[in-house]
């Protein structure tokens, strides 16, 4: 198989290899391995190198160094998922943070504070406008109430949780009192 690409990138010319070097990030292991030592054999690393760093910024997620801010928060998936397709149809790279996590289990969305969609610093205020003209609501951000389906879970809070289950769990251990105690014992 590594015959095949040192052929391929053989019988091509230099632009063509340089071009190529600059997207060598989308290529397999083998290829990108060939690439480079064709480029290495007709003395054009150097060349190939510098157009890999000039390379055009790819659209699509943020990267870890963008300045990311929340512009909505969401309880499931689907209308989370909804709000980035609208995003990224307009332009506005965007990030949902925490969506693997909440797509193994659906409840951990309230223990982290349900999902997060996210968007670089300077796209935000388009972003909160798209999704205004969108019809839904932004949620628990400066001049806004909770999203509509949050008024069903706002009870729901991890505090919430607590005292329930110490309620519930003293309930039943008295229930299981009475009954040992009812036997005569």
């Amino acid at each position: 198989m590594d015959a095949d690409w040192a052929k391929t990138y053989a019988a091509m010319d230099d632009g063509e290899l340089v071009a190529l070097a600059a997207e060598s990030d989308e290529l397999v292991e083998e290829a990108r391995a060939a690439l480079w030592t064709e480029l290495r054999r007709r003395g054009l690393e150097g060349e190939a190198a510098e157009a890999y760093r000039n390379r055009p910024r790819r659209e699509g997620a943020p990267t870890p160094t963008d300045n990311l801010v929340t512009v909505m928060l969401f309880n499931d998936l689907a209308r989370a998922g909804l709000a980035r397709t609208v995003l990224e149809s307009e332009g506005i790279r965007c990030f949902l943070a925490d969506e693997h996590l909440v797509r193994m289990d659906w409840f951990y969305t309230f223990m982290l504070g349900r999902l997060k969609l996210q968007v670089n610093e300077q796209d935000a205020g388009r972003a909160r406008e798209l999704l205004e003209a969108l019809g839904t609501e932004l949620a628990d951000l400066p001049g806004s109430g909770p999203a509509p389906s949050e008024r069903r879970f706002r009870w729901l809070t991890m505090k919430n949780f607590v005292w329930f289950t110490l309620i519930y769990s003293a309930f039943v251990m008295l229930v299981i009192l009475y009954g040992y105690l009812s036997q005569g014992h």
